[in-house]
């Protein structure tokens, strides 16, 4: 699971980056983009709530 905690912080450090570049500034550009990022987080939480807990 530490993979997907790694990629989650990694793409949410894009979509960050991106407003600092100008994208922001396209209101449809920037709804896609968290439209993306937030099924990539319904994802993420369907694939870490399948695994085994350990206590």
């Amino acid at each position: 699971a530490s993979e997907y905690w790694t990629s989650l912080r990694d793409t949410a450090q894009y979509y960050i980056g991106l407003s600092s570049i100008g994208f922001a500034s396209d209101p449809a550009v920037v709804q896609e983009h968290i439209r993306s990022y937030m099924d990539y987080l319904r994802q993420t939480s369907i694939y870490l709530q399948q695994q085994p807990t350990y206590k």
